[in-house]
Formats: structure tokens, C-alpha cells, sequence
């Protein structure tokens, strides 16, 4: 239960510190959005959507992960039940 409390609290942090840093990217490719810059702007345009891919990919595979667990479970009881 306590890594899983550690795994959850790592995610956690994980997420935070992407969506910090897609802000981040976004408003330095603000910064550079004139066409002298428009190299640097669309680099850290790539950057930040390459971020929130990731970032996506984790909160789907968080509640795909909720729901192995629950299978799990009722798979465990089922069999339970059937030795009993």
C-alpha cells in the first residue's frame, strides 16, 4: 500500500512539473513568436506539444490503471469464491 501511495505521489509530482514546464516552453515560444525567431518559436512550440503528449499519456494510463486494479480484484474474489 505505501508504494503504491510512493508510486501515486511520484505521478503526481510528474504531472505538475510537465504542465510546469509545457507553461514554460509555451511562453518562451511566445517570446521568440516574430518572423526573425520563428525557428526558436516553433522549436519550443514541438517541445511543448511533445510535453503534453506525455502528459497525456499519463493521466489515460493512470485510469487505465485504476481499472486493472479493479479487474484484479474481482478476478481474485472470483476465483476465491469458486475454492470455497
Amino acid at each position: 500500500m505505501a508504494r503504491t501511495c510512493l508510486q501515486s505521489g511520484f505521478l503526481t509530482q510528474h504531472k505538475v512539473r510537465l504542465a510546469r514546464e509545457i507553461a514554460d516552453l509555451r511562453r518562451q515560444a511566445e517570446v521568440f513568436n516574430n518572423p526573425a525567431h520563428y525557428v526558436k518559436c516553433a522549436k519550443y512550440q514541438r517541445l511543448a506539444n511533445a510535453k503534453e503528449k506525455e502528459l497525456a499519456a499519463l493521466q489515460e494510463s493512470k485510469a487505465f490503471g485504476l481499472q486493472d486494479k479493479i479487474d484484479s480484484a474481482v478476478s481474485l474474489l472470483k476465483v476465491g469464491w469458486q475454492h470455497a
